[in-house]
């Protein structure tokens, strides 16, 4: 699926995010943060199936940084917003700090149909504007699994 056709498919679905990442690629923020989603799998909880994945955060700047993390998913086409899984989906649930030159995991998953394979991820890293890391991006792509 090309970036445009993403653009214009999510345009309603999430205003807020201006930047598109696709799943296979790595985030990269100015201050030396970069963000991947790794480790893609399927399951089902309660009767509900989900996609999860992690999401590898590595802090590559010179300071420690504070995240407190917020996700949302849509899975489909055209995207259709998802609820997360609680119980799997520890991503948009949980603070940490991540010292410089280290990196942390934390995993992700959003409700989706076993027939489903896309799926756009967005992301916000922190409250904190003015650090960079709350600017929200998304990831989108298709379940590799």
């Amino acid at each position: 699926m090309s970036a445009a056709l993403v653009i214009i498919l999510a345009a309603g679905c999430f205003a807020a995010v201006k930047v598109l990442t696709p799943a296979d690629r790595t985030h990269r923020f100015a201050n030396g943060v970069s963000v991947q989603l790794i480790s893609f799998d399927r399951g089902r909880h309660d009767g509900t199936p989900y996609a999860a994945w992690s999401l590898n955060i590595l802090n590559g700047s010179g300071s420690s940084i504070r995240l407190a993390p917020r996700t949302r998913c849509w899975t489909g086409l055209p995207p259709r917003r998802a609820d997360t899984v609680p119980a799997v989906d520890k991503a948009g649930r949980v603070a940490v700090n991540v010292p410089p030159g280290t990196a942390t995991t934390l995993r992700g998953a959003c409700a989706m149909a076993a027939e489903e394979d896309r799926f756009l991820y967005s992301v916000r890293l922190s409250e904190d504007y003015d650090s960079g890391l709350g600017a929200p991006f998304a990831f989108h792509g298709k379940m590799p699994v």
